[in-house]
């Protein structure tokens, strides 16, 4: 069709094909009607409620508009040449008026836009502590099926006389099943890495039982944590929570103040800061 100077349109399942010249110009009219129609489309004020978004700044990127409030004229960047759009800020909400297709996608840009900013949580520790200093930490994982205990079968049916079970090693699983055979020395936690330092006393500990609705299995979780007493000290945790991309800042401590000359004789008070900082 380029050797012979021919086009095609289609239009849903029709093919259309005419020189090029002809296929341009019918476009260009069918795109200069649409304008037509759309400067006499009647306009609708259509108002948006914006839930974490900022009403303003939304208007601020929909129009070349820079104010809180304001329209937004033929220089609107989402608008037609006839819309305008206001900010509420009391409200936070946002009022357009154009034609109805245009509201119908602003109502689409505006969900897309109007979600909430994900948060960051920035932490430290800021710790005194000596060359000596230790600190450990373990866990103990194990687990059981009372069933077996209680005089039924433990574990789970898998088909015929065969059944799976879990225990905290070879042995307990074995007997948890009610199964028979030779014992393997493989006794112990799931996770068995309790913290432990030589040079100190045990550590503290702290553990749960995590039972199911019928109290035939259970979960054991054993957290044992130890910081040996008098070595260290914690002077602060500062926690600091932001919007993700957005810079934040914590400080703590004092000012201190401090004489400055001027060239002129003149003495006057300034003040430096002497704080801990989290940016």
């Amino acid at each position: 069709m380029d050797a012979k100077g021919l086009g095609m349109r289609k239009s849903g399942s029709v093919l259309w094909i005419a020189p090029r010249d002809e296929i341009d110009a019918r476009t260009k009219r069918d795109y200069e009607a649409a304008m037509e129609i759309q400067k006499l489309e009647p306009l609708r004020t259509q108002g948006f409620q914006l839930n974490y978004a900022k009403a303003a700044d939304i208007l601020q990127q929909i129009s070349a508009s820079s104010g809180g409030g304001g329209s937004g004229g033929a220089s609107t960047r989402f608008l037609s040449e006839r819309g305008s759009a206001i900010s509420e800020p009391r409200t936070n909400q946002l009022f357009v008026t154009d034609t109805s297709t245009k509201l119908e996608e602003m109502k689409a840009l505006l969900a897309t836009l109007d979600v909430p900013v994900r948060q960051v949580l920035i932490e430290a520790r800021i710790v005194e502590a000596r060359d000596t200093f230790g600190r450990a930490l373990g866990v103990r994982l194990g687990g059981g099926d009372l069933r077996a205990q209680r005089g039924g079968d433990g574990g789970y049916s898998i088909g015929g006389d065969n059944r799976v079970a879990i225990g905290t090693g070879f042995d307990n699983a074995n007997a948890s099943a009610g199964a028979s055979g030779q014992a393997v020395n493989t006794s112990g936690s799931f996770v068995n890495l309790p913290g432990k330092l030589s040079n100190v006393a045990n550590s503290g500990t702290f553990a749960m039982s995590i039972f199911n609705a019928a109290a035939n299995r259970f979960l054991t979780l054993e957290l044992s944590a130890m910081e040996s007493d008098g070595q260290g000290k914690i002077i602060s945790s500062p926690r600091l929570v932001t919007a993700d991309q957005t810079k934040a800042l914590i400080e703590q401590g004092t000012e201190y103040p401090y004489s400055v000359t001027a060239p002129n004789g003149a003495t006057t008070i300034a003040f430096k800061k002497a704080v801990l900082k989290l940016e």
